[in-house]
């Protein structure tokens, strides 16, 4: 049987993912080798396995994720423990698929059969009601469980808990470590033949029922709690047969059990004196694993290692239903039956069987083994394909992409038709030369239908269209007008743009005065409001001299404020500003275009150094926005040395800031 794991982010890309290896995989396609293959790959926590026997079933599986073939799930939190099936699960030749595919498994079955001659034969022979008998069925039982847990373990799955149910039980304990092999198949072997020795006149019969609902009845014991509403009697025949016939009346379902002997019960004290002398012989270690008792319904702990629990553990009730709710308390998500038949998922919500009567050997270990894959079970997936010498490049991820850019604004209509050009301009969307005048006008249409990016430009619970972009605004009409420089820009009123509806934005430049010069205005309204403006300014036709970048600052700048000229402002058809650097260098300061810093920064100075040999700490400069000082100092207190501090290394005004830019400031 060969299992294809999938795995992916979503349940959209599993099925992706799922559809890609349906196109890559062809009738020549080592299927073995794609099953290998695909365990190389990250284990995501949405998961798929396709089980088939060929490449047809494989590709069957992969069309339908939802065939009886696959089995699919997500990743959870959780812990898994084994649950060991007991008697009445056998079943003649089980195991024989896996005896026969898996060495581990084969050779941990013979070395139980080793110490039960004949065994084998009885497992694969014909005589079902020989296999039935307590002497047979309960070493048979204890053979395919360890051989089945040892093959699991090969495969690298590690329960965090272990319980059994009756004989399943000392299946758990020797696994956990508790009782050796030799030792384990003593007390199998013991308990097996002392009970098949005693007389057959007892029964046992499930009842649906709550425990409360069983009265004490001479006779009759409780042999199991299921469920909640599962219980099993178990005793003298005209007792129990009696006692059921009365639930019966009362609405309580029935069922007759197919057993030789009524286990669990008083009948079984006969033999519990000889049971506990073979019982004491042996050797007992703590277990390796944690374990629940399902004689107690709570952690084993020492419980295990004590004979005379082992002689209890035959008279007392299975208090599997409390043995549940302790591992579902202790965060128990994922139940792996382990045995012969599918008895204990039934009665277990999300147990995965490892075998049942009747189904395909191999199909239903790969399944649940599958199962555990798909719920995020640690395990070593490389060994569980058998691997392959053959390399198989396989299928990118099929990614699933997500769109996060805005939605693109409704194209806008074509101006051309109307006589205009267009503007290309993210806010502007038409563009005229004024006959006559030489004037240029400009218009747009802002909302936040066509620009939600505007909304993260909210002051005061108002959308407001940016001051940039007002100065972004001005300098394309003012490079369609010859004239690209920003010489100044006065800004009269915030341009509000509504919640709802758009707003019209108008950019006039007026024609040269004998200055060469143009007057500048952004307006806008709403509907048929009347025209508001919200700045205006001078454009210039000055081509940008480019600065010396040499000098940090001014050897003597002036301790009296003064403009700062403005004439650095320039800029590209594409809407884009350039600005032409005033200073640069490592100490150079950026400034935002406004009339004074806001912050008022001013940086941390450094700490000058004697340039002697001395190190002693000197002078720290007085440094401000847009500006250095550099102060002298008389001399070092160390050595008398006079000299004078170096500019510090790196100057900011704001944060990111390396260079400072002409702009309408003022220093400070």
């Amino acid at each position: 049987m060969i299992p294809w794991q999938l795995s992916a982010k979503t349940p959209e890309a599993l099925r992706a993912q799922a559809d890609a290896l349906v196109d890559f995989v062809t009738a020549d396609t080592d299927v073995v080798a794609v099953g290998h293959a695909l365990t190389r790959r990250a284990a995501l926590n949405h998961r798929a396995v396709v089980v088939g026997a060929n490449r047809d079933e494989l590709l069957a599986g992969l069309n339908d994720l939802t065939s009886p073939n696959v089995v699919t799930g997500s990743v959870t939190e959780g812990k898994l423990a084994f649950l060991f099936t007991g008697q009445g699960s056998q079943h003649i030749g089980m195991g024989r698929d896996l005896r026969q595919n898996f060495p581990v498994y084969t050779e941990a079955f013979d070395a139980v059969c080793h110490h039960f001659p004949g065994l084998r034969d009885i497992i694969f022979g014909n005589d079902n009601d020989l296999l039935a008998q307590t002497q047979h069925a309960q070493p048979a039982i204890f053979a395919l469980e360890v051989a089945l847990y040892r093959l699991l373990e090969s495969w690298n799955i590690h329960p965090d808990y272990l319980a059994g149910h009756s004989i399943g039980e000392i299946t758990a304990a020797h696994t956990a470590g508790v009782l050796n092999l030799t030792d384990a198949c003593t007390l199998i072997h013991a308990r097996a033949t002392l009970m098949q020795a005693l007389p057959t006149d007892g029964t046992m019969i499930a009842i649906n029922a709550t425990e409360n609902d069983i009265p004490t009845t001479p006779g009759v014991d409780i042999a199991a709690i299921n469920g909640p509403n599962a219980i099993v009697l178990s005793g003298d025949e005209n007792a129990v047969t009696t006692l059921a016939a009365k639930l019966a009346e009362q609405g309580h379902r029935t069922k007759k059990l197919n057993v030789s002997h009524a286990f669990h019960s008083a009948l079984m004290q006969p033999m519990l004196a000889d049971f506990q002398k073979v019982a004491e012989t042996l050797t007992y270690q703590q277990p390796t694993i944690a374990a629940i008792s399902t004689v107690t319904g709570k952690p084993a702990d020492h419980d295990w290692t004590n004979p005379e629990y082992w002689v209890n553990q035959i008279r007392n009730t299975v208090r599997y239903h409390d043995t549940i709710t302790t591992l579902n308390n202790h965060n128990t998500t994922t139940y792996l039956e382990i045995g012969p038949d599918a008895n204990l998922t039934a009665i277990t919500d999300g147990a995965i069987p490892t075998m049942k009567r009747k189904s395909d050997e191999l199909r239903m270990l790969a399944r649940a083994v599958g199962a555990l894959f798909t719920r995020g079970v640690p395990m070593d997936r490389q060994a569980l394909s058998g691997g392959s010498a053959v390399r198989v490049p396989l299928p990118g991820y099929a990614f699933q992409r997500e769109r996060f850019w805005l939605p693109a604004a409704t194209p806008a209509a074509d101006v051309t038709a109307a006589g205009m050009d267009r503007a290309d301009h993210p806010l502007l969307g038409a563009i005229t030369v004024l006959p006559g005048s030489g004037g240029v006008l400009a218009t747009g249409q802002v909302s936040l239908a066509t620009h939600p990016w505007l909304v993260d430009h909210t002051v005061a619970g108002a959308v407001l269209v940016p001051g940039t972009a007002l100065v972004d605004m001005v300098l394309r009409v003012g490079a369609e007008a010859g004239s690209p420089t920003l010489a100044e820009l006065a800004l009269e009123t915030p341009l509000v743009v509504p919640g709802s509806g758009a707003v019209r934005v108008q950019v006039t430049v007026a024609d040269e005065d004998d200055h060469g010069r143009r007057a500048v205005a952004v307006y806008s309204r709403t509907a048929d409001a009347e025209w508001t403006r919200h700045a205006s300014g001078v454009l210039e036709a000055v081509p940008v001299e480019p600065a010396d970048l040499g000098e940090w600052a001014p050897a003597t700048p002036s301790r009296s404020p003064s403009t700062v000229s403005t004439s650095g402002w320039t800029s590209s058809r594409s809407g884009r500003v350039s600005v032409a650097w005033k200073g640069s260098g490592p100490g150079a300061t950026t400034c935002s275009p406004r009339w004074s810093c806001p912050r008022r920064w001013r940086p941390r100075p450094p700490v000058s150094r004697c340039t002697r040999a001395c190190s002693t700490p000197r002078c720290t400069p007085r440094c401000s926005c847009l500006a250095a000082r550099r102060t002298a100092v008389p001399g070092c207190r160390s050595c008398g040395t006079r000299w004078q501090c170096t500019p510090p290394a790196r100057r900011h005004c704001g944060p990111g800031s390396a260079r400072w830019t002409a702009t309408a400031s003022r220093w400070r």
